[in-house]
């Protein structure tokens, strides 16, 4: 699945990713494949980040795993 990250808490390590299903997935920065700096900095600075992820099932509700950038940052 795709989508856009919507919101990171960098101090807390999580943010949240807008699926293309317009479902919001929330995930942990072990979750993501990279520099997840680099991500935290380019989302604060109003980019678009554009990710794939794995939905995964949750209790506490709709999570993203093997998070990915898309449009080419590490």
């Amino acid at each position: 699945m795709t989508g856009i990250v919507a919101k990171v808490m960098s101090e807390k390590g999580f943010g949240f990713i807008r699926g293309n299903d317009k479902i919001d997935y929330f995930f942990h920065r072990s979750e993501f494949e990279g520099f997840f700096d680099d991500l935290v900095t380019d989302t604060n600075a109003g980019q678009k980040v554009e990710v794939s992820f794995d939905p995964v099932p949750s209790a506490k509700g709709a999570r993203a795993g093997a998070v990915k950038r898309l449009d080419g940052g590490i």
